[in-house]
């Protein structure tokens, strides 16, 4: 339970910074960290709720980040789809180190 707990608000406190950063990288305009904020409280839901299924977690949270990201910013699919994939990698690397810290 604390290891759910403490990945949602770690997902919630970097993921905004992360969907941040990466947009920017994306090359989306008009970012703003309420935005990212946003996106990444319905990305971290995602990630816990599919995240524990070993390849469908993975698909199915970059399938909403990438969606919700194409929504709230307005942009393309291709420039969502990149801003995506770099929030779930960084996630999912935060989320393994989490698992090791508490094995």
């Amino acid at each position: 339970m604390i290891e759910i707990l403490l990945s949602i608000l770690i997902s919630l406190a970097v993921g905004a910074l992360i969907i941040h950063i990466s947009a920017k990288f994306a090359g989306i305009e008009n970012t703003t960290f309420t935005k990212a904020f946003v996106t990444a409280v319905v990305g971290a839901i995602s990630n816990t709720i599919f995240g524990w299924v070993p390849i469908f977690g993975i698909v199915a949270t970059v399938i909403v980040v990438m969606v919700l990201i194409r929504l709230v910013y307005l942009t393309t699919w291709a420039k969502a789809f990149i801003a995506a994939i770099v929030y779930i990698v960084v996630i999912w690397i935060m989320g393994l180190l989490l698992r090791l810290l508490f094995m």
